[in-house]
């Protein structure tokens, strides 16, 4: 069992086999509940120009990153971890965000979704947001590649022919 991990190649390619298997648990969890973390302290109304970090988790949506900051309207808001389950969770539409009334930038390729919003009254969003499969599907690609692959012969690992006549 030991000859099994022997080479860094091995090693990495069972790391990034436990990463998938860590990303698929989470991926199937999503189709149920939805986890949604806000940094901070306690709960509230936030005043102007504080900026909410929202990180968020399902399968219909991926992992979304959301940062808003108030100008003029206040946000309510309650810090820490809350799960829901998933039917109750709206699908993350950037477009038709609460408040975002004008697209600055957006960047949309391969499951990755950028950009940033803002609204007439000064108010921001940014967001990042990263589907499942495009996470899953290279690591796992990248994990079979260096846990079948061979390290290449060298010249000083091959026995020299001693018969030589």
């Amino acid at each position: 069992m030991g000859e099994c991990f022997k080479g860094w190649r091995r090693k990495i390619g069972c790391v990034t086999l436990v990463m998938a298997c860590l990303l698929l648990g989470v991926w199937i969890r999503g189709f149920a509940i939805e986890d949604v973390f806000r940094l901070g302290k306690g709960q509230g109304i936030t005043t102007q120009g504080k900026v909410l970090h929202t990180f968020s988790t399902s399968s219909r949506n991926g992992f979304v990153w959301i940062k808003e900051a108030a100008a003029q309207q206040p946000i309510v808001w309650r810090a820490g971890w809350r799960s829901h389950p998933t039917a109750e969770s709206l699908s993350f539409d950037p477009e038709n965000y609460v408040g975002s009334d004008f697209l600055d930038w957006r960047w949309q390729f391969c499951g990755f979704d950028f950009g940033r919003h803002h609204s007439r009254n000064g108010d921001r969003l940014s967001y990042s947001r990263i589907s499942y499969l495009s996470l899953v599907l290279p690591l796992t690609l990248l994990s079979v590649c260096l846990i079948l692959s061979t390290a290449p012969k060298r010249e000083s690992d091959q026995i020299p022919n001693i018969d030589s006549n």
